[in-house]
């Protein structure tokens, strides 16, 4: 079962009872809450806390810490691996009344705290200290140079990918940012075999990033980069405004005398700083969209029972119409009735006076039929007439 929280009502939650009470107090483990904690910065309390409670012992409480860069202060424990993924459904979002995010602190502190957590970005000797995820890619590489030598059918866009000294160089660049940003607990990855999709998960926000030659053209057919990288021999750095295609935020560059390898730190430290600008453009826009939602679900509603308030006034109407087009039709068919037996009265007093030339036993077994068809369409003497009204209530096209 998925809940969610806020760092602060699960800091108050986990030091208000053990951590085992508390799972199954909302059926879930003990180690998906303790995960949690550590995952949103959540401090629990030690072991032997509780024990010394129970004994009227003294008890310290840790402070919950700020919310890191990039951090979400909304916390979901349980509900699977793609529990994040479930919709929210009319009820819950009508029952929302969301306020808009507050951020009190200004960026400008959180590059404070990245110039404080990050002192330096050295470039490590590479490929000695290459990362375990360019190392993979080295070794990918030395796959697919071992195949050219073995065998004449390679295609010109498959590997090896780093072989040139500009690669060599822009891998080297890449791994200093990288054993730099994991260094102090952030998540740094690459998505492809040749490095161009480079991204940095700062807590909970995915930062994309590029670093790649001057004269790179973007290529949303995902060629072989190689091939799209054009003639230049400097470097340059991008990171993303929101995915691996989008604009660059933030640019470097070689420069005059100024290498980007001389920048890593500050490109390090913008990452970091930029995961927390995205994580409150998020949740801004998220809140946004809420409120739309919201917005847009209220006018549904109201347009909805608009549209059923419409119907039911126009049954009614043709109710209406129906009882009313019955009650002419039964009135018509009395007067027709009536016509039948005033013509049979007036036939008998005929045939009384030899003006008919029947028998008397032919005109009685008349008399008796036209009766019975001026009864038969008689809506008093059938008594239809009041089950009429019960007739076209009950009608499919009258009930909603």
């Amino acid at each position: 079962m998925q809940h969610k929280f806020t760092r602060q009502e699960l800091y108050e939650l986990v030091w208000s009872e053990p951590v085992k009470d508390l799972a199954k107090k909302f059926e879930l483990s003990d180690t998906a809450v303790a995960k949690c904690c550590k995952k949103s910065n959540i401090p629990r309390p030690p072991r032997g806390y509780w024990a010394k409670i129970a004994a009227g012992k003294a008890v310290k409480q840790i402070p919950l810490p700020n919310r890191g860069p990039g951090m979400s202060d909304e916390v979901t424990v349980g509900g699977g691996r793609y529990g994040w993924y479930r919709s929210i459904s009319d009820e819950e979002l009508l029952r929302l009344d969301p306020e808009p995010p507050e951020f009190t602190e200004p960026i400008e502190k959180t590059e404070a705290e990245a110039k404080a957590l990050i002192k330096e970005a050295p470039i490590p000797p590479f490929p000695s200290h290459a990362h375990r995820k360019i190392r993979r890619l080295l070794e990918a590489d030395e796959v697919w140079r071992q195949k050219r030598l073995s065998d004449s059918y390679v295609f010109s866009w498959e590997g090896p990918y780093f072989d040139e000294p500009i690669e060599q160089r822009r891998l080297t660049i890449i791994n200093a940012i990288m054993t730099a940003l994991e260094r102090v607990g952030m998540s740094p990855s690459i998505e492809d075999k040749d490095g161009r999709r480079l991204f940095v998960t700062v807590n909970d926000t995915t930062v994309f990033y590029t670093v790649d030659a001057t004269s790179q053209k973007l290529d949303r057919n995902r060629r072989n980069a190689i091939e799209t990288r054009g003639t230049s021999t400097k470097l340059k750095c991008c990171i993303h405004a929101g995915g691996p295609d989008s604009a660059a935020e933030y640019t470097w560059e070689d420069k005059g005398g100024s290498k980007l390898e001389k920048q890593v730190l500050k490109i390090v430290r913008a990452l970091i700083v930029t995961g927390e600008a995205h994580y409150r453009r998020h949740t801004l826009s998220q809140h946004q969209h809420l409120v739309e939602c919201k917005e847009r679900l209220i006018e549904r509603i109201a347009r909805d029972k608009a549209e059923a308030e419409q119907r039911e006034r126009e049954r009614i109407a043709a109710l209406e119409q129906a009882r009313l087009d019955r009650l002419t039709s039964d009135a018509a068919a009395f007067r027709q009735a009536q016509d039948i037996r005033a013509f049979i009265a007036d036939v008998s007093d005929r045939y009384r006076k030899g003006e008919v030339p029947v028998s008397e036993q032919s005109l009685a077994r008349w008399e008796t039929w036209a009766l019975a068809q001026a009864e038969a369409i008689d809506p008093i003497h059938s008594g239809t007439f009041v089950s009429s009204i019960e007739d076209v209530e009950d009608a499919p096209g009258n009930v909603e």
